[in-house]
């Protein structure tokens, strides 16, 4: 029986009422990445997935490693709100593997400390009082809410990068440099560790299961340097830190000598995300 084209059409909405918003939509299933716009975005990590770092330089074993480095870091445990587990492996630049570990209990609650890489060279890390990798959900939410929230990255105070810097004279001497600039900025009552947006939501280009992919980012910056933070609560990943203190560069320049050196061991930038089953 033929329809007159007005009464098709009534049909065919009713029809979307009824089975919901997918009409006239692929019934393709929905990929690791979903549109929005023309732009993609990440989904949600889960156990099992794999985030790649690179890094400029590291130490192991107590000796300096040139880089560029790969660190692959394999998700075992992520809850939002909670924690994370996960192991690590760092390779050099021909995939040799150099060191591993892990590190259990990263906070994805509340978290002030964030944790740089250098620190994962603990063989086995009970985290508890910080993050690691991701943004903690309140200080993603206050920075949503209030563009900006604190991010401390202790490298200036906590013994293990006490220790690692001695492995580069010139990082050695740059990081006592930024620890004495840090507390005379303190001294003069700046807050060192409160990051403010810098931009709205832009766009940066990784790695999704080998493929280049646009997602969105929120750049920040506190008096140590800049972070690009993934725009998204359940994978809030901060996708790069890089080491550029709200100082005189007659004082300390970072991307030169002594301060460049600090740098390498210090920054670090996620080349790629693999979600496990894709």
């Amino acid at each position: 029986m033929k329809l007159h084209r007005s009464a098709a059409v009534i049909v065919f909405a009713a029809l979307c009422v009824t089975l919901g918003a997918g009409c006239g939509k692929s019934s393709e299933q929905t990929p690791v990445t979903s549109a929005t716009g023309s732009q993609s975005v990440v989904r949600g990590i889960v156990a099992g997935d794999t985030v790649v770092l690179q890094e400029g330089s590291g130490v192991v074993g107590g000796k300096l490693v040139a880089g560029p480095l790969t660190r692959r870091v394999t998700v075992k445990a992520f809850t939002v709100g909670k924690t994370s587990d996960a192991d690590w492996e760092l390779m050099d630049a021909s995939g040799k593997k150099l060191d591993a570990g892990s590190w259990k209990f990263g906070s994805l609650n509340t978290a002030h400390p964030f944790y740089l890489p250098g620190v994962f060279d603990s063989k086995t890390r009970a985290v508890g009082d910080g993050s690691l990798l991701w943004l903690a959900q309140q200080e993603y939410r206050e920075l949503k809410a209030t563009s900006g929230t604190t991010i401390n990255p202790r490298f200036t105070d906590i013994p293990e990068w006490q220790t690692r810097v001695k492995a580069n004279a010139g990082a050695e001497k740059a990081l006592a440099g930024l620890r004495a600039l840090q507390m005379e900025a303190e001294k003069a009552k700046k807050d060192t560790t409160y990051a403010r947006v810098e931009s709205g939501t832009t766009e940066a280009t990784i790695l999704v299961n080998g493929k280049e992919t646009k997602v969105p980012v929120i750049r920040v910056k506190n008096w140590f340097g800049t972070y690009d933070i993934l725009d998204r609560e359940d994978n809030s990943i901060i996708l790069n830190f890089t080491l550029s203190p709200d100082v005189d560069k007659k004082r300390l320049d970072v991307t030169t000598g002594d301060g460049m050196e600090l740098s390498k061991l210090v920054n670090y930038q996620v080349k790629e995300i693999v979600f496990l089953g894709n």
